[in-house]
């Protein structure tokens, strides 16, 4: 691969990441999402998720979040319901990924 198609596949990369985070966070920054969920609906090689992760993490268009428990009350139930856990790396969007994701994604 050329240097200018490999510019254009790391965009293409970049884009597809900051728009399923997007996406998966409904752009609120307040929401996590697990880092592994995004890598699996990308399907990209390890080594590639891993660069465009920590890009967006250095530019500050994500921040990295600890993972929590998230409890689920099911509306026929009276107590908590389920409790789903979020293992390893969680990321949030910041205001300025939102942005630039309203720019990027349709």
């Amino acid at each position: 691969m050329n240097p200018e198609e490999e510019f254009k596949e790391k965009e293409r990369q970049r884009t597809a990441f900051l728009c399923e985070v997007y996406k998966k966070t409904e752009g609120d920054p307040s929401k996590a999402i697990p880092y592994q969920e995004i890598a699996n609906s990308l399907n990209f090689e390890g080594e590639e998720i891993a660069q465009v992760y920590y890009y967006f993490l250095h530019e500050g268009y994500i921040l990295e979040v600890p993972p929590m428990s998230v409890g689920v009350t099911l509306p026929e139930s009276r107590g908590s319901g389920n409790l789903k856990t979020m293992y390893g790396k969680a990321m949030a969007i910041t205001k300025k990924g939102i942005e630039m994701a309203k720019q990027l994604c349709h």
